[in-house]
């Protein structure tokens, strides 16, 4: 019995040991997930924003008027589906934290059909709580609407932008113009420049041809970036909210974007756009005037990205399979991919490591190694003790 005993105890501590160990080196593997696949068939999620307030990514569709939430296990449930969007579909989101909602831009889904429009949703219950018809606001008077020979000028809303005060900046890719909509719900036209269409293309978009303003984002300082798809370039979009005022310019790039779609701004000031041949960072040191790429992370042709999101500072591209609902097939696994660019680890600092450093460096890590170290040194009295009862046990039998 008494040998019997010592064995159980030896494997019970040995297995808190191991289990200890296992623990331990977990923590301190423990990174961000890379690759977020989750299983949706025929969703084709095209713009996503990242919500901390529930940790999970919000994606639009091309198929459905859904907003469907992902985490980061690749689970993921319809955020809402609105009914009265049927037959049309969610491009861009952007989450707006200050306010607890997500907005969104909808749009047809039918060639036939002029709509677009941008409709918000709270992030906790789903409830509606914006929605403003886009199509309706149109840059200039283009004739009577009652006139036999009367045509809607062409709309679809895209992306959307939000400033600190929380107006909204959505994209008209057909119309080449950007709404505006203030805090109470009216839509406007911010600016329709001629500018806007009249750079050369550099890209055709797949059976679409020719694609206009897509991407946006609200600069800190008081202007918008907006990207053009087929000339592959970017705009600023300069404006006070006091003014009517607004004046467009194009960023002088060293190099052109052809494809690009979703951009985000990163904290260190940095754009970040997504395009259909990779993610690319930007970099500007004149306020936008002019930018230069400073990397670009490539993709396959069959990685189309078409957004980009930000978590903790780390950018996460949207990989929606556009080509294959473009080519009429069924798709299952989508995915959202960590993008990391390797100029940003060679522009880390490298320091030397002072005296001071390296002693509390030290001391953390004595610190750490503490528990572990006791357990495992008590362990091992209670085991020595037990055996040596064990063997004086068995010289009186």
């Amino acid at each position: 019995m008494a040998a019997f005993s010592v064995s159980k105890f030896s494997v019970s501590a040995f297995v808190v040991l191991i289990t200890l160990s296992s623990i331990h080196a977990t923590a301190a593997k423990k990174g961000p997930v890379k690759r977020i696949w989750y299983k949706a068939p025929d969703l084709y999620p095209e713009g996503v924003s990242y919500e901390a307030k529930h940790d999970q990514f919000l994606v639009s569709s091309l198929r459905t008027p859904c907003i469907t939430a992902v985490k980061e296990d690749g689970s993921f449930n319809t955020f809402v589906c609105d009914p009265e969007f049927e037959g049309k579909l969610v491009l861009g989101v952007r989450v707006d934290e200050p306010r607890n909602r997500v907005v969104a831009a909808v749009s047809s889904m039918s060639p036939d059909e002029i709509y677009a429009a941008v409709v918000g949703y709270d992030l906790d219950t789903a409830d509606r709580v914006l929605f403003t018809r886009l199509d309706e606001v149109t840059p200039e008077p283009l004739g009577d609407p009652e006139d036999s020979d009367y045509l809607k000028p062409p709309a679809v809303a895209n992306d959307v932008a939000i400033d600190a005060k929380g107006n909204l900046y959505v994209t008209n890719t057909l119309g080449n113009s950007i709404w505006k909509v203030g805090t109470d719900g009216a839509a406007s036209v911010l600016t329709a420049d001629p500018l806007f269409s009249s750079l050369p293309n550099v890209y055709q978009v797949p059976d679409l041809g020719a694609v206009g303003l897509n991407g946006i984002e609200y600069h800190p300082k008081g202007f918008l970036l907006v990207g053009h798809t087929s000339a592959g370039a970017l705009f600023k979009v300069t404006f006070s909210l006091f003014s009517t005022a607004v004046t467009v310019s194009v960023v002088n790039l060293d190099e052109t974007i052809p494809g690009v779609d979703g951009i985000v701004l990163r904290p260190d000031g940095k754009l970040v756009a997504a395009s259909v041949f990779g993610i690319h960072l930007v970099e500007s040191n004149d306020n936008w005037a002019s930018a230069k790429l400073v990397e670009t992370v490539s993709l396959k042709s069959s990685e189309p990205a078409t957004a980009i999101t930000l978590k903790d500072g780390l950018v996460y591209a949207n990989l929606g399979q556009v080509h294959k609902l473009r080519a009429g097939k069924s798709n299952k696994w989508f995915e959202l991919r960590l993008i990391e660019f390797q100029s940003d680890a060679k522009s880390k600092p490298k320091s030397k490591p002072t005296a001071a450093r390296a002693a509390k460096k030290g001391a953390k890590s004595t610190q750490s190694a503490v528990p572990v170290v006791l357990i495992s040194g008590g362990l091992l009295a209670l085991l020595a003790l037990a055996l040596a009862k064990d063997k004086k046990g068995a010289k009186h039998h």
